[in-house]
């Protein structure tokens, strides 16, 4: 079958050579096509309409016609230029590095949407990462194994023995750790490495597939714990679907939702679940991370539940049904909103009970016709829910000061 004159895809520039006086030759990591090479012609001129498209780290979708030799970039539309760190040194640093350890592993034209995921999420958490040294380190041991490089740190990789409790070698050049035998052997260099160091390796080598490895890393990259535990709903408001066929299972929904509604697989933590669907509240937070939704490709959608939505009728609208399922299951009850305008007053008798003179009327009479000698006044703002625990409030009391008044100021 011909292929097409001209190709687009999604690339993030991880590498720029000059060439000629106005001419630019790009590498680019790509999902689907791996590492490939571009052409840009006349980039370099001041006027070129590409070059803002085309700087280094940019996340961009490019469009390219098939050449001989290389392929030409005919255009470049950006989708994350990373701002944040290209306007910081130390940032800008750690990016290069990131992009190096990708063009140096990875082999031309062959296809790994996992390392694309692990690029763009490493590139986008960079920022944000309150210890930039374990990001590195997790990025650097998911490169190892998902190029098939990953250490060997339980046995001897010459004699295959196990490793007893003592100084052994770390030899990079074998792929792996050397007992003190095949050390002196000296076939390969090796790092001297105490049994404390590595049980170290071991911990991040072991820990990294686990699923309390990747939520330690949510706390650190956003420096507390961000998810909310907490029964919000008896039913499910939003039906949240995972294709598998568009899926990279990079985990960056399960990162970005604050609700628990996805996971990681126990057993396999690459694979990503719907854990809790009456949790998610539809802010859409997994939608705007997604890298496949930002190119176009529904890899997850989160729509409104056909349940959801049958509950209707003239009278219990399927908004106030959810309002009081809400408030009934965290026990928060409004404070506000029991005078007129109040959202679960309805119409003829009900209004007339919810009415306003029925809320404020009692307050004006113990006010005005009390012989009380002092007023509460209340200060600062009023709490947005009133919080039970059973039958007790548990809502803290507001701060009142007493204001002394005679008989005669009080008739005034």
């Amino acid at each position: 079958m011909t292929k097409p004159r001209t190709y687009q895809t999604p690339a993030i520039v991880i590498k720029k050579t000059k060439l000629g006086e106005a001419d630019r030759i790009l590498t680019f990591y790509t999902p689907e096509l791996g590492k490939i090479q571009g052409v840009a012609k006349a980039v370099r001129k001041p006027k070129s309409k590409l070059s803002g498209h085309l700087e280094m780290l940019s996340y961009s979708l490019v469009t390219m016609a098939r050449g001989k030799n290389i392929d030409t970039v005919i255009g470049s539309q950006t989708l994350k230029p990373f701002l944040a760190i290209k306007n910081d040194l130390d940032l800008l640093s750690y990016a290069l590095y990131v992009t190096e350890m990708i063009n140096q592993f990875t082999p031309p034209e062959t296809e790994d949407p996992q390392i694309f995921a692990l690029l763009a999420y490493t590139l986008d958490q960079l920022p944000e990462a309150r210890d930039k040294e374990l990001l590195l380190r997790y990025f650097e041991l998911h490169l190892l194994r998902q190029a098939g490089y990953r250490p060997e740190l339980e046995k001897c990789v010459m004699c295959r023995k196990t490793l007893e409790a003592v100084t052994n070698s770390f030899a990079p050049s074998a792929g792996g750790m050397l007992c003190p035998s095949c050390q002196r052997l000296g076939r390969h260099y090796g790092y001297t490495l105490s049994p404390d160091g590595l049980g170290v390796m071991r911990f991040i080598q072991g820990v990294e597939e686990a699923p309390e490895f990747h939520r330690f890393l949510d706390v650190i990259r956003t420096g507390f714990d961000q998810k909310i535990q907490e029964n919000r709903q008896t039913f499910p408001r939003h039906r949240v679907v995972i294709d598998e066929e568009l899926c990279l299972h990079c985990g960056t929904c399960v990162d970005a939702c604050m609700y628990s509604v996805r996971k990681r697989d126990e057993t396999d933590p690459r694979r990503v679940l719907i854990d809790q669907e009456t949790l998610c509240r539809g802010c859409g937070a997994c939608l705007e991370r997604c890298p496949q939704v930002a190119l176009g490709k529904a890899a997850t959608t989160v729509e409104l539940h056909p349940d959801y939505l049958a509950m209707d009728d003239p009278y219990w609208t399927r908004d106030l049904i959810a309002r009081i399922d809400l408030e009934a299951t965290t026990g928060k009850i409004p404070v506000s909103g029991t005078g007129q305008g109040d959202p679960h007053r309805g119409s003829g008798n009900d209004g007339i009970r919810f009415g306003h003179f029925h809320i404020v009327g009692p307050a004006q009479n113990l006010l005005y016709e009390s012989s009380a000698d002092a007023i509460g006044v209340q200060l600062g703002r009023r709490p947005k829910y009133l919080v039970f625990e059973g039958e007790k409030l548990t809502s803290p009391p507001p701060r009142l000061v007493s204001v002394k008044m005679n008989a005669a100021e009080a008739a005034a």
